[in-house]
């Protein structure tokens, strides 16, 4: 279901299948993307580190109460993405931001297993990022710089971060097909996911029905936010997903890991109609958008 493009030549050489993947599944697959694999194999054992630690060392760096921080660890049942269904979502996450406005400091190189090695990756997975955007606005026939602009979150507050979960051995009381991550879209303007090969991620298809997604060694799973749908007046869509529990009885005696880098334009930033079909959605601004959601997923 989910298009596999090989960017060998680059981003911009892909950017026509990219852009087609975007708008007909909402999710594709990037392979030899030009990410570093040794960064992200540090990556995901730095992650393996931190959550391997007793829960009282990682609630050391607990979430600030503060809604507006998306900064820190996040234990089980703290968030729930689906929040229209009363359930426990059994994952655990840590988050880092390099701006998120909230006055909340939370450098990862304070967490030995974390390191410094982390700040430099999160620069590339951002730049990464914005050369989809780019590729995008180029098909749009924006100006080029058009969504760079909006995405300064090195320079300016945004909701942008990068966080690492991790989701533990499926207790044996817990059901079949039970959500690991609940059933939602993702807010921002675009997500990159990086994942082991344990699997579990579903993709809605445009029937309505849930299919699961093979996981490919070393690929980026990119897909598109709510906020790039309302851009583009509906051409992109942002496809709703969840990560279920395993059916197989050895498979959910497996911890399964993964990293998502999720884009999010400045606080400042109003997002309206670009392309598209102009009148399909009202402007909105980002911090006010996000909060909205942030609120509804930290206090069901």
């Amino acid at each position: 279901m989910i298009p596999v493009v090989d960017c060998t030549h680059g981003i911009i050489s892909q950017k026509e299948r990219i852009y087609e993947a975007l708008t007909k599944v909402g999710f594709v697959y990037l392979i030899n993307h030009g990410l570093d694999e040794k960064s992200i194999d540090h990556a995901f054992s730095s992650s393996k580190k931190f959550f391997n630690l007793p829960l009282d060392e990682k609630q050391k760096y607990n979430k600030s109460d503060n809604i507006k921080s998306k900064t820190g660890y996040v234990g089980i049942g703290v968030e729930t993405l689906n929040y229209s269904v009363k359930s426990t979502e059994i994952r655990e996450s840590v988050n880092f931001s390099p701006n998120d406005g909230s006055g909340v400091d939370f450098d990862p190189s304070k967490i030995s297993e974390i390191g410094p090695l982390m700040k430099p990756f999160l620069k590339e997975l951002n730049n990464k990022a914005l050369e989809i955007l780019e590729a995008l606005a180029d098909v749009l026939e924006f100006d080029k710089q058009w969504f760079l602009d909006q995405h300064r979150v090195y320079e300016k507050p945004s909701y942008t971060s990068i966080r690492f979960l991790y989701y533990p051995i499926v207790p044996d009381d817990i059901r079949n097909g039970s959500e690991r991550c609940g059933d939602h879209t993702d807010y921002g303007s675009i997500t990159l996911l990086l994942q082991d090969e344990v699997g579990g991620l579903e993709v809605m298809n445009r029937q309505g029905e849930y299919v699961p997604v093979k996981p490919i060694e070393n690929a980026i799973l990119v897909n598109s936010g709510e906020l790039l749908e309302k851009w583009t007046g509906g051409l992109i869509k942002a496809t709703r997903h969840r990560v279920r529990t395993p059916p197989d009885a050895a498979l959910r005696k497996k911890v399964r890991y993964s990293i998502a880098y999720f884009m999010h334009p400045m606080h400042e930033t109003i997002v309206k109609p670009m392309a598209g079909d102009l009148m399909k959605y009202a402007p909105v601004k980002t911090e006010e958008n996000t909060l909205k959601f942030l609120m509804a997923t930290f206090t069901n």
